[in-house]
């Protein structure tokens, strides 16, 4: 997957995470809630793991997928298998979505309703999804199953990098900064102070 498609994945991602954030915003803000001084550190709390979301979007957004893969295999040691694993879904998540629109669109034009009832409704209306949503991922992961196969792929942890990371300090004082942060979110949301 060259540079472009790389970054339009990863624009994909974040557009649909951010999109999701604000349709649940909108959907809180219908159900009004009094305010009490024991229900203001509960929501501070949530409020500090909810927003964590936007720098791992942000993240996504400015990271080149192939960079994101290297900083796992080299700083966090993880195993190349699982950084590839993890970086081939981010890669198809926006694939995935596009294609849960169509059949989405093409259930619509045979007469599937997925907007009402209950949440139990629903979620029973999503069932004749899943076959060819399940169908079109399992035939794309085939597909590059046999291109890494054709092309003789055999990732590993043994392989040169082109470009070795380097911590530096600004890094350490993310890392600082990120734990403060999701330590004062959980803090808040189990003390309820």
């Amino acid at each position: 997957m060259n540079r472009q498609a790389a970054r339009n994945s990863a624009a994909g991602v974040t557009s649909y995470v951010l999109q999701k954030s604000e349709t649940a915003l909108k959907s809180n803000r219908d159900a009004a809630r009094p305010i009490t001084p024991s229900s203001t550190p509960k929501g501070t709390g949530s409020a500090l793991l909810t927003s964590a979301c936007i720098p791992l979007a942000l993240m996504l957004a400015v990271t080149q997928i192939s960079d994101l893969a290297n900083a796992m295999v080299q700083k966090l040691h993880l195993p190349y298998r699982y950084a590839f694993t993890l970086t081939t879904t981010i890669r198809f998540i926006p694939q995935f979505m596009d294609d849960m629109t169509d059949i989405m669109e093409a259930q619509t034009a045979r007469g599937a309703d997925f907007d009402s009832g209950g949440i139990i409704q629903k979620v029973k209306n999503m069932v004749p999804l899943l076959v060819p949503l399940f169908i079109s991922a399992f035939r794309r992961a085939n597909d590059l199953a046999q291109a890494m196969e054709a092309r003789c792929y055999h990732g590993g942890d043994d392989r040169t990098k082109m470009k070795p990371l380097v911590y530096e300090k600004r890094d350490f004082i993310a890392y600082g900064i990120l734990a403060v942060y999701f330590a004062l979110g959980i803090v808040f949301r189990v003390k309820g102070w």
